[in-house]
């Protein structure tokens, strides 16, 4: 305010600021001027004329603000000071009264942000994924990385997630074909397999978590954390040397700073055996590892930075997750919030990798790997195991009554027994007692019905009314207890009767089992005794749709299906049909569609796990590389195993009766067959035993002469027995009787297959329509089988297993033989590759790798380039030689006379020009590899 009687010359206020030219005056008029604003020092000056003796006066008011008061959205500590809206409750106090932390919510998920960053990470990871390799070798860390971030749940009811449960378990079974695994990679496995519902302890035979404890126990040498985290999260108790390691790791003052990462794992570690233990101070671990384990999480809050971290990115992630699985979301100590904002920040840069995003967004979701302990599979069908194959180790009960019993005490047990139902009859099962020391947590009774991923759970001295089933099932009794021996004991009584005995107008077999007249001599025997298809009369029946008939049959095999064990011991078959039954115009796979062939490539795995226990019979191989082949794998590099060499070898020692199966696998696979292989299926042709099963044995013959006729091997020399494949084509059709069948169905089938692959289909000396009809009724009735759709949904689409060969697989994207196969399987060597660029060596770049033994050059390269892009090369095969002309962007300059030249050696002082081409020179243990681009001198 100003005031004065004077006139503005005679007396003024005026302002002028420092660094500008701005001058403001005042006077006794100027009373309503707007603020002013000023960012230096101001001067301010009161003129009053030396004859003016008038009284006059000015009251002026200043306040000193911070700039950050300016923006609208800032955060007012006082009235003189300010701060951005994003250091509120970031768990720093930036204003000095602390005003900007007052009133904060705290825990991870009650900061702005995380709920969108955790998001966006999700979405990063699984672009990342591709869907015939997952994350490749990070796949079983992606899936951890998904479940504790509440992003998939794997509980078997989304395919997707079956997808990523697949991968996890075909990554295993593909690791546990190597020599060896290191604490920390069997670690990393157990847990993937752990938040997948897939139990570690049966991993189709192999007990994982038994595996590491011994392998910890036996080390001599340090023993990684995660290994003691792992065992935790699969609850199995710590060897005894778990403490010194422990300690040892705790009580480290080194300064690597990779040390503090192995604390942090530690203490996630002892958080997860407190968890279990209810209370850290209630474990048997002692009292100075308990000290040690509170003094170190001290120090991890005294660590923390102004900016939230604890050093790099990885490490911070670590000692949060730490913090977290201690209990220190809510100490004040801790500025979680500046943590997690840190956390995002890197999350959010451009520079984000794969091991950053998996170590953070567990944190977005308040998780840490010792959460993994937590998981809960009780609803999942894979919940007892992953071993397909475990119907043949149960025992077979017989007898349509009976009482099966158990009783046991035990730590762990698990026993089984399988009972066949008959078609059109049902079993009634009741639980006569079940009495256990445990509840149904650690002990329970499983029904489980063969076909379909539907189980029933008996859980000891609770009530069941009775069970009515009309498939086959198995009864599994399990007992495990994590404390001591406990005691289980079950009596359960079944009965299996056919409901259509009570019904007019049945068959009654004489073994008491009943039929529809409808199937009455139909071709199938079903009577034990085959008293349904005597005395039968020819019948005439009228050929169905085959488009509706053959997509019902693939429905149908779909519907028997399991995400979680594929077709069981007929994934092989149930995958080879349902890709000779594909409809041509289909090009892509869905995803179920890719989740089966996933399955397959496990199956195939376990075999190879398995083959020096349970020896693989010639016909089961022939029957995975039929599938492989049909499903677009690559039998000859599965995961570094050449099938059809496995399979050539099998045919040598084996039985005679198995060579044609064998001989049309390996045909369809583009193989050459053994030099004898045309005599031996001859010789087939010309048997006339009266075997029942003959006839389908030379079909197959006659299947493997027809793909190799087509594949035109030995150019149809004199060695095709043309006189002898053609007289037996021409028998085949005299088998065949009025109802167009050619005895039982699956034979039916197998026949006309052989006349299909033999183009006899528009032959005039036998009906083929007749037969294809009496095809569709089978199928298309309600008792159709496996077997019977297996051998019959191809014919329907004009193929038979013969044409395999011809699958179109150029829209299928194949495996990738080397980055996804040979860097797992059998490394047993170290290479060292070197890129030179200059005369004078001006850029060097080298890449340690191991790999297989016999390698070459080429695969090398290839390897690398996956590894790290800087190696990527280009390369024309040019004659019989490649030629490399371009390697990390730099192409061979014939103007300068530069080019890619390859040296090998045993260091950089022994290395010498090769001419060879990349792809003929194979490589030794610790090879010396350098691709050098230079002048080249001729």
């Amino acid at each position: 305010m100003y005031k004065s009687g004077l006139l503005c010359q005679q007396e003024y206020l005026k302002i002028s600021i420092a660094g500008t030219s701005d001058v403001y005056q005042f006077c006794n008029s100027d009373t309503n001027r707007n603020p002013i604003t000023a960012f230096d020092n101001v001067t301010v000056t009161h003129y009053v004329s030396a004859y003016n003796r008038i009284y006059t006066s000015f009251t002026l008011e200043y306040t000193i603000k911070t700039i950050e008061c300016l923006n609208r959205n800032s955060f007012e500590c006082d009235n003189n000071t300010c701060v951005p809206e994003d250091r509120v409750c970031d768990g720093v106090k930036d204003c000095k009264n602390g005003a900007d932390e007052v009133g904060c919510e705290t825990g991870v998920l009650s900061i702005k942000g995380v709920p969108e960053s955790r998001e966006e990470a999700v979405s990063w990871l699984k672009q990342k994924r591709t869907a015939s390799w997952g994350w490749k070798e990070n796949t079983p860390r992606a899936v951890v990385a998904l479940y504790l971030a509440s992003a998939a749940t794997f509980n078997g009811t989304v395919l997707e997630e079956e997808l990523m449960s697949k991968q996890t378990e075909l990554k295993t079974a593909v690791a546990l074909l190597r020599p060896s695994l290191t604490n920390s990679e069997l670690s990393i496995f157990i847990n993937a397999l752990l938040v997948t519902c897939h139990s570690p302890r049966k991993f189709y035979g192999h007990n994982l978590v038994q595996r590491l404890k011994e392998q910890v126990e036996e080390s001599g040498n340090f023993t990684h954390p995660l290994a003691y985290l792992t065992l935790c999260n699969a609850n199995e108790s710590w060897p005894a040397r778990a403490t010194d390691d422990l300690n040892s790791i705790l009580s480290s003052n080194s300064e690597y700073p990779f040390v503090k990462d192995l604390q942090a794992m530690a203490i996630t570690a002892l958080s997860c055996e407190a968890n279990r233990s209810k209370n850290i101070d209630n474990t048997t671990l002692g009292y100075p590892i308990l000290t040690l384990y509170k003094k170190t999480i001290e120090h991890f809050i005294q660590l923390q930075a102004h900016d939230g971290s604890f050093g790099n990115v990885y490490t911070t992630a670590l000692i949060t997750q730490a913090l977290l699985s201690s209990g220190q979301e809510h100490n004040k100590d801790w500025k979680l919030n500046a943590t997690i904002k840190y956390l995002i920040k890197e999350l959010n840069s451009s520079s984000v990798d794969f091991l950053t995003t998996n170590l953070i967004l567990p944190i977005l979701n308040g998780k840490s790997l010792m959460d993994i302990s937590r998981v809960n599979c009780s609803a999942n069908p894979r919940k007892h195991g992953d071993d397909i194959s475990s119907g043949a180790s149960c025992i077979r009960v017989s007898g349509r009554s009976g009482t099966i019993t158990n009783g046991k005490r035990a730590a762990s047990h698990s026993k089984c027994w399988s009972i066949s139902v008959p078609q059109h009859s049902r079993a009634l099962i009741d639980m006569e007692s079940f009495t256990a020391d445990v509840d149904c947590d650690e002990t329970g009774v499983t029904i489980s019905l063969d076909n379909e991923d539907e189980n029933y759970v008996f859980c000891p001295d609770s009530y069941m009314e009775t069970l009515i089933l009309n498939e086959d099932f198995t009864v599994t009794h399990r007992l495990y207890s994590s404390n001591y021996f406990k005691r289980s004991n079950f009596s359960l009584k079944y009965q299996i009767e056919s409901p259509l005995c009570s019904q007019e107008d049945t068959y009654k077999c004489n073994d008491g089992t009943c039929l529809l007249q409808s199937q009455i001599c139909d071709g199938t025997e079903q009577c034990s005794d085959g008293a349904d298809e005597e005395n039968c009369g020819n019948r005439r029946v009228i050929i169905h749709d085959l488009d509706i008939s053959r997509i019902n049959g693939i429905q149908w095999l779909k519907k028997k299906w399991s995400s979680a064990s594929g077709w069981q011991e007929n994934t092989h078959r149930g995958m080879t049909a349902l890709f000779l039954a594909r409809d041509k115009q289909l090009k892509n796979l869905n995803t179920e569609e890719k989740l089966m062939v996933k399955q397959l490539e496990v199956q195939t795995l376990l075999y190879l796990l398995r083959k020096d226990t349970y020896r693989i019979t010639t016909n089961q191989l022939s029957m995975f590389v039929n599938a492989l082949t049909a499903s677009c794998q690559n039998p000859r590099n599965f995961y570094g195993y050449d099938l059809i060499k496995f399979l050539r070898n099998e045919v040598e020692v084996s039985s005679t009766i198995t060579r044609p199966v064998a001989y049309l696998a390996l045909c369809n696979a583009g193989e050459t067959l053994p030099v004898n292989a045309t005599k031996n299926l001859s010789s087939f042709l010309k048997i006339n035993a009266e075997y029942p099963f003959l006839l389908d044995v030379q079909s197959v013959a006659v299947m493997a002469l027809s793909c190799l006729q087509a594949n035109n091997q030995n150019s149809l020399n004199d060695l095709f027995p043309q006189a002898d494949y053609e007289e037996a084509v021409k028998k085949l059709k005299q088998f065949q009787i009025e109802d167009g069948s050619f005895g039982n169905v699956y034979t039916t089938a197998i026949v006309t297959q052989a006349l299909l692959s033999s183009d006899q289909q528009n032959s005039e000396d036998w009906h083929y329509n007749k037969a294809i009809n009496h095809l569709t009724e089978y199928l298309n009735s309600s008792y159709v089988d496996f077997l019977a759709v297996y051998l019959i949904i191809p014919l329907l689409n004009g193929k038979s297993l013969s044409d395999i060969r011809n699958i179109n697989c150029s829209f299928i994207k194949q495996r990738d033989s080397l980055s996804d196969v040979k860097v797992q399987l059998n490394l047993k060597m170290r290479v060292q590759f070197c890129l030179y660029i200059g005369d004078e060596k001006d850029v060097v770049h080298t890449i340690s790798l191991r790999v297989p033994q016999n390698i070459t050059v080429f695969e090398v390269m290839q390897l690398a380039q996956d590894a790290d892009a800087k190696y990527k090369f280009r390369v024309k095969k040019m004659g019989d030689k490649l030629y490399i002309y371009d390697i990390a962007g730099i192409t061979n300059d014939f103007e300068n006379d530069k080019f890619w030249l390859l040296y090998l050696g045993i260091d950089a002082e022994s290395i010498r020009l090769i001419n060879k081409s990349s792809d003929e020179v194979t490589l030794q243990d610790g090879a010396y590899l350098v691709m050098w681009y230079k002048k080249a001198q001729i």
